[in-house]
């Protein structure tokens, strides 16, 4: 009886990890924009009657807008590397740090995953697989550290400061942390099928 070799068009670990995979993309595709965009959180700035929103990201800032009264001025989006004087803490480090680590592990995790359409995998493989999910939605989350920074928590300058709020970086950034659990969970819930589906096709 000839060997049973897997055809050109055929997925090895079966249709369920295309889901995964599509998931893992988008998922390190909102972590890099999060990461590197300077609209992480907004932190409003109230100055006698005026209120200036500023936009804070991980790496760079940006005044948004103000607002005096019911008349609203607009201004440009620009944003700005963090100055030497600016309240830079360890918090703010810590959730650079995580931020970069949940880049390198989702890279490692979306490369590893598209190898599953093409090639078998063990149990084995599949349990690491899960540890690179986890693993990548945990470092995601702890990006949103900076909540605790001092330039979050602490008053600049003589104005008065409302707490910060979540922005387009931060909701970007919760998305991602849990699309890369859905894809855990999804690896876990299918890995018994998986498993017996790779033994009884190809070993």
């Amino acid at each position: 009886m000839s060997e049973r070799k897997p055809g050109c068009c055929k997925v090895p670990n079966g249709l369920i990890l295309l889901a995964p995979s599509i998931s893992s993309f988008v998922a390190l595709l909102l972590s890099v924009i999060s990461l590197f965009s300077c609209t992480f959180i907004k932190r409003v700035e109230i100055l006698s009657f005026l209120r200036f929103t500023y936009d804070l990201g991980l790496w760079s800032w940006g005044q948004n807008s103000s607002d005096s009264g019911e008349e609203g001025v607009s201004e440009e989006n620009s944003c700005y590397r963090y100055a030497n004087d600016d309240p830079v803490d360890t918090t703010l480090e810590l959730a650079r740090v995580f931020g970069v680590i949940s880049i390198i592990c989702g890279g490692i995790t979306l490369i590893v995953t598209w190898f599953s359409t093409c090639m078998p995998f063990t149990k084995r493989t599949l349990c690491f697989v899960v540890l690179l999910y986890f693993t990548t939605a945990v470092c995601e989350a702890l990006k949103l550290l900076m909540f605790g920074a001092k330039i979050c928590t602490e008053r600049i300058g003589n104005s008065e400061w409302e707490s910060c709020d979540l922005s387009v970086g931060s909701t970007l950034c919760i998305i991602s942390a849990g699309l890369w659990i859905v894809g855990a969970s999804f690896l876990i819930w299918a890995m018994h099928d998986l498993v017996e589906y790779v033994e009884d096709e190809y070993y």
